[in-house]
């Protein structure tokens, strides 16, 4: 065991190698060899692969929640320019990471709540901005903005899943979602993101 080498390098070690290669990848062995410690050590430490991976994903879960909460309430810019910066950072998150860890954590059973707290926690915030977006006219007030946004994020997210869909097919996508609640002005604005970044 490398010196030193604590559960919380482990995890943090862990975490970079199922991000780049997806969990279904990575064997014990690898992960015990990176660690400069025995198999057996590791066991001791987390009892199983799958608690291993659970301490990995919780971590990582918990940091991006933070980070994302933190944006929402410190940026200052105006509540359309928010929603579309929230959307460029869901959009991109799908595609920063390894499309076979997408596809581990959304059909591994063991998994699969963290795809799913992910659908939660941005469908939260995005119906958080559009009724924000609503008191200053950009979406109709009769929308249903709780159906539209769930599904719009797991839409986007079960599309990165599939690989059908690249990130600038997901935007244009977003763009027609949130096109459909919006009043005249919100549309006007949606049309000039939509264009500016097809351009």
């Amino acid at each position: 065991m490398r010196r030193g080498m604590t559960k919380a390098d482990v995890v943090s070690m862990t975490k970079e190698m199922i991000t780049r290669q997806g969990m279904r990848g990575i064997r014990v062995d690898d992960i015990a060899q990176h660690a400069g410690m025995s198999k057996r050590t590791l066991y001791e430490m987390f009892g199983n692969k799958t608690n291993l991976f659970k301490s990995c994903l919780e971590e990582l879960w918990e940091e991006y929640k933070q980070k994302i909460a933190e944006y929402v309430e410190q940026d200052e810019a105006p509540v359309i320019d928010k929603i579309f910066r929230l959307l460029d950072t869901y959009i991109n998150g799908l595609y920063v990471m390894d499309h076979e860890f997408v596809i581990d954590i959304s059909r591994c059973v063991e998994f699969k709540y963290v795809s799913d707290s992910h659908i939660d926690f941005w469908s939260q915030i995005f119906v958080k901005m559009l009724r924000w977006g609503i008191s200053q006219g950009y979406f109709l007030r009769e929308s249903n903005i709780e159906l539209i946004v769930r599904n719009l994020v797991a839409t986007a997210f079960e599309f990165r899943v599939q690989g059908r869909l690249s990130q600038q097919e997901q935007y244009s996508l977003a763009c027609c979602f949130l096109r459909g609640c919006a009043a005249p002005e919100g549309i006007e604005w949606i049309d000039r993101q939509r264009d500016r970044r097809t351009a």
